[in-house]
């Protein structure tokens, strides 16, 4: 009876460790199915911000094309992906303050998304998916916005016109103290970082993209 019961527990052992053996098999998998899908993520991205670099002349808007020779470049992490950001800076191209000096390109899932067009400042905080700019007119005009899916949202924003408002992501008006808590909370007290230009050169673009994988 008892050599029954030894050995009866001795094949739930062995069948706790096979089975768990399994477990520790499929997650390695999983972990490597995961890594690898990020990796070839982030190869196309480099390949389409390569392409879209090369060209003699980007469309900066529906009406403005300019020289890609005159642009600088950056790649930076704005979402907490492993798959950068493209920013582009076009102020020596041309692109005034009406037509917006800076651009940002996305990539997800097979797709490369112009994100947006900002005018006078541009400054990010990494991997937090938030950015914020601003524009100089008559005033100064201050916008958080949160990159999601390939798309910009704005979150908060002020504007300082002899006397300084603030708004929330619905446009309702918000106390000063009540728009610094929420910057806090939505760059999660992260400093701010500015992007570091390159030239679009054909030896920055192998460089410095190369760099990015």
């Amino acid at each position: 009876m008892r050599k029954n019961t030894f050995q009866k527990s001795g094949w739930k052992r062995s069948a706790i460790q096979i089975l768990l053996f399994c477990m520790v098999l499929s997650c390695a998998f999983f972990t490597q199915s995961v890594t690898s899908n990020a990796a070839s993520q982030k190869t196309k991205a480099l390949k389409e911000y390569q392409r879209l670099l090369s060209q003699k002349k980007l469309k900066w808007n529906s009406r403005q094309k300019v020289r890609s020779s005159k642009l600088k470049f950056s790649l930076i992490y704005v979402d907490k992906d492993s798959v950068p950001e493209l920013f582009i800076d076009g102020t020596a191209a041309g692109t005034g303050h009406v037509s917006g000096g800076y651009k940002l390109y996305t990539y997800r899932n097979g797709k490369l998304y112009d994100v947006g067009t900002y005018r006078d400042s541009f400054g990010y905080y990494k991997k937090t998916g938030v950015f914020v700019t601003k524009t100089y007119l008559h005033g100064e005009y201050q916008a958080y916005h949160k990159l999601a899916k390939g798309t910009d949202h704005i979150k908060l924003r002020s504007e300082k016109y002899y006397t300084t408002q603030c708004f929330d992501e619905n446009g309702n008006t918000i106390s000063k103290a009540a728009f610094k808590k929420q910057v806090k909370k939505l760059t999660r007290k992260k400093k701010v970082s500015v992007p570091v230009c390159y030239k679009n050169t054909a030896a920055n673009r192998t460089k410095q993209l190369q760099k990015g994988k």
